[in-house]
Formats: structure tokens, sequence, C-alpha cells
């Protein structure tokens, strides 16, 4: 199955009162407990929806307004304010005693990631990709034209990056294993892996999420991975942890195994 007629990559800007709502927690018709098997790809819309360019091309003029200015990088709550400072965090790792960096962000949306790395590491050259769906890499081009936009795996893992980051996205994909692999293989030392949405005892579980609260016209389903088995393949792949991070979200999705806790992760590559 290719990645278009999976579910989708991108995640909705983390800000505004979206992420204050994920905060608070979701209401319970929102998020549905499924088991621990993918639906059928044909039996929900995904991510590749017109209100959802829709939502986030309206909302691009916040994040130009923070990255540009000197106030909060988000007015959207602790949450969504946390976890940029966690990725902060990781692309000043792979930033360190750097000239220059590659980046690529897949499942990365408009592009508002680049556009604020290039503001909190302005001493350093980044050179920014992004990889998503056809409407959202689209509109993507027209608001940051400075950057590439892929919208196939095929052209994204066609080369290499110095930090590669999958935010919201990788739990969207049925056989997210095969994409974290390619993730691995495309990153020259670091990638980072958050707001994955994670639990400790329970095995891996699928979700459906349906965020008509929230102004998307649509349903997705996601995985919620064991931590363990996801740190475990990761190192089985040559990525070493290096710190983890709790990113703030803990939406109730009724009768799970476990509630969830979304986590960041970032690796490094470890070179034989």
């Amino acid at each position: 199955m290719s990645l278009r007629e999976t579910l989708g990559l991108f995640t909705p800007p983390i800000v505004g009162r979206v992420a204050r709502r994920i905060q608070r927690g979701s209401t319970a018709n929102e998020w549905e407990y499924v088991g621990v098997n993918w639906p059928p790809p044909a039996s929900m819309r995904g991510w590749n929806v017109e209100s959802v360019v829709r939502i986030g091309q309206s909302r691009w003029p916040d994040i130009v307004k923070a990255a540009t200015g000197t106030g909060p990088l988000t007015e959207g709550g602790l949450a969504a304010h946390n976890t940029l400072l966690c990725w902060a965090y990781a692309l000043g790792r792979a930033a360190t005693e750097k000239r220059s960096l590659t980046f690529l962000d897949w499942g990365g949306g408009l592009g508002q990631y680049g556009l604020l790395a290039r503001s909190i590491y302005p001493s350093v050259a980044i050179e920014y990709f992004c990889r998503d769906l056809p409407l959202m890499a689209q509109a993507g081009r027209s608001l940051l034209p400075d950057a590439t936009f892929y919208e196939s795996d095929e052209e994204a893992f066609a080369r290499g990056y110095d930090f590669v980051m999958a935010s919201g996205s990788l739990h969207y994909v049925s056989d997210w294993r095969s994409t974290l692999t390619q993730l691995a293989g495309s990153t020259e030392r670091y990638l980072f892996v958050t707001r994955q949405p994670c639990v400790d005892r329970a095995a891996s579980f699928v979700v459906i999420q349906r965020p008509a609260t929230h102004g998307y016209d649509t349903e997705y389903p996601g995985w919620v991975m064991n931590r363990g088995e996801l740190v475990t393949f990761a190192a089985d792949l040559g990525l070493e942890l290096v710190r983890e991070f709790l990113t703030g979200e803990q939406p109730v999705v009724p009768n799970a195994p476990e509630q969830l806790v979304y986590r960041g992760f970032l690796f490094e590559r470890q070179i034989t």
C-alpha cells in the first residue's frame, strides 16, 4: 500500500485553539479504540483533504509572527510551547558547530518548522525539505518558496540529511516499521520522532480520531505504540536513544487498554 493510500502525514500546526483543546483533553466521541489491526484504507478520508489545508493556511500569519517576533514561539498553550522547545533542543544538538544543516521534516505540513528553524538558529544556513501529501505540499510551496516539498517517499529518501524529523506523523502510517527504517536510513546523524502517542504496558494498538471539533472535516486512524517496542526497533536499526521527551498531550481514549501519553525521542545514528 502506498503512502498516498494510507491516512496521511500532516499534523495540524501547534498554535491557537486546537493545541489548547488537546492540552485540556478531547471529548469522548472524538477518539475511538479500534484494536490491534489497521482498518481498510478506503474506510476513512485521512489527511489529504481541503479542510486541513485551509485551516493550516489560515494560521500561517500566526506562525510567521511567532518566527519573526520576540514573544513565545506559540500562543497555543503549555503543551504546544513545550513541544516546540523540545524540538528546538533536538535541532540544536544537530546544529552544534555547524555552519549549514540539511533538515528533512517528514509529515511537515506547510513547512512551519522550516520557518521557525531559521529564526531560532539564524547563524546556521538551514536547507529545509518537507515531505507531505499532495494538497499540503502544493500549498506549502506557495508559502515557503525557498524550501523543497516532496510528495513521495521515493523523492524524500533519495538523499541523506543532517537532521530528520517525524513530528506527529509516524503513527499515521499502517507499516510504521518500514517507514522508520527509511527515516533511519536517511539521516546522517540525528532522527527526532516526536508527538508520538505511546503506552508503557499495553501492546501497540490503533485508534481513530474524528477531529470535527477542531475544524477538520475528516477522520483517520493512528498507532498508539508501545514505548519499549518503538525504542527496541529503533535500536535494531542502529539508532541510539539520546534523549526522551514528554510533550504534554494526553487525550482520553474510551475503552483503550491503557491511556496514552505523547512522547518525543531523539535518536543518534550509530556509524559502524
